[in-house]
């Protein structure tokens, strides 16, 4: 996610809203998303797939307008990055 504003869906218990997230800090971590968003959760789970922990920076996270915001207590599964190019 890089600096800006994007729409997603936040759930919390068996409620949906829509919100607007704005990136004001590049030092905010989704623990401070989940706070943002009121959800009491020690991870994030993106669009019901992708787990990821509250300590993680927001910044490397991909988010996306519509994504599916919720909280979980599953453990954090984030994508394998691919390996570095080497020319």
């Amino acid at each position: 996610m890089v600096a800006g504003s994007f729409n997603a869906v936040a759930r919390s218990d068996s409620r949906a809203r829509e919100v607007t997230v704005s990136l004001e800090s590049p030092s905010a971590t989704v623990g401070d998303l989940l706070r943002a968003l009121h959800i009491d959760a020690p991870n994030l789970l993106v669009d019901g797939e992708r787990v990821v922990p509250a300590d993680h920076d927001l910044v490397e996270v991909e988010l996306r307008h519509g994504a599916e915001l919720a909280g979980t207590d599953a453990a954090a599964r984030l994508p394998l990055r691919p390996p570095p190019l080497v020319a």
